[in-house]
């Protein structure tokens, strides 16, 4: 979603600044994804582009399962521990476990 959202900004202002970007998503989970990305160094050579490509595709592809992963853990964290059942405790580890594979936390 990110990524549509941000290629067709680009479309229908093709002189946008990154400043302007990073304003038109700041304060979003996304806002500051893209903030993180603007900051760092620059690749120059053509196996360190097609490397961080690859590595924001893989990450703009992973972050709806990780926000729907995160979401799911706060509802089970609303209740207290004692209260959940063995399946809602299992699926809070499980949760946990996928959480940090998708944030490539292992």
């Amino acid at each position: 979603m990110l990524l549509t959202g941000l290629v067709s900004h680009i479309r229908q202002y093709p002189d946008v600044t990154t400043a302007a970007l990073l304003g038109f998503w700041f304060g979003t989970p996304e806002g500051d994804f893209l903030s993180a990305l603007a900051g760092r160094e620059t690749v120059e050579d053509d196996a360190g582009l097609h490397a961080l490509c690859d590595a924001l595709i893989d990450k703009l592809n992973r972050h709806p399962a990780l926000d729907a992963a995160r979401k799911q853990v706060e509802v089970l964290k609303r209740k207290p521990y004692a209260d959940l059942s063995t399946e809602d405790k299992q699926a809070l580890l499980t949760l946990t476990q996928e959480i940090r594979t998708l944030s490539g936390r292992h």
